[in-house]
């Protein structure tokens, strides 16, 4: 008897304490941009463990995903989705997202708001089926709400599997990579956040 391979063999559930390795970890905890609450839309959702995800490749985390959704499992918002400069290219986004559209229910939504500067990030999620619903103002900055339907993202991402992607989104991923490399070292040079002045 075989045995079967999963589609995603580095994927699984997130549990609280990856939620505290992560925090640990410089390149999987930068926020250069502070995004809204995972409240702003929907009051009544909650952290779901079931639908949120890690990428650990031999034991080191290379990426996460943290999704809330509520009680009926219809809304499922990805509050955030972090890949570690380390496994750029490996297509960690991509499984993230197919792997959520192929396990919650085919009509259910999913959503996530984007600081509208990002471009890069904006293209990579309407490129996979989401759609501007609205823009939302927090914290002085714009953010546009992204959605779709998960069977018709899940349908996109079957499509997209194997194509080579734009000169455009390389270059994204690397000055999003130079950015995040420059906010650690930066952090790091600070005086007194080590106790040292």
């Amino acid at each position: 008897m075989s045995e079967e391979k999963s589609e995603f063999p580095y994927i699984r559930c997130l549990t609280p304490q990856d939620e505290k390795r992560i925090k640990k970890i410089p390149f999987l905890n930068i926020d250069t941009v502070l995004i809204p609450s995972p409240y702003v839309k929907d009051k009544k959702i909650d952290k779901d463990y079931l639908h949120s995800y890690v990428w650990d490749e031999e034991g080191e985390i290379l990426g996460y995903l943290v999704v809330y959704s509520n009680k009926e499992q219809s809304r499922f918002h990805i509050y955030t989705q972090v890949t570690s400069p380390f496994g750029r290219g490996k297509g960690i986004g991509s499984a993230f997202v197919e792997k959520l559209a192929g396990a919650v229910p085919p009509e259910g939504t999913i959503y996530l708001y984007v600081w509208e500067k990002l471009g890069s990030v904006v293209s990579f999620f309407t490129a996979r089926a989401f759609q501007y619903e609205e823009s939302t103002v927090y914290r002085k900055m714009t953010f546009s709400l992204l959605s779709g339907q998960a069977n018709a993202i899940a349908e996109r991402m079957e499509r997209l599997k194997g194509k080579d992607f734009s000169l455009a989104e390389q270059l994204g991923r690397v000055r999003h990579d130079a950015r995040k490399s420059l906010k650690v070292l930066l952090d790091k040079c600070q005086p007194g956040d080590d106790g040292a002045t």
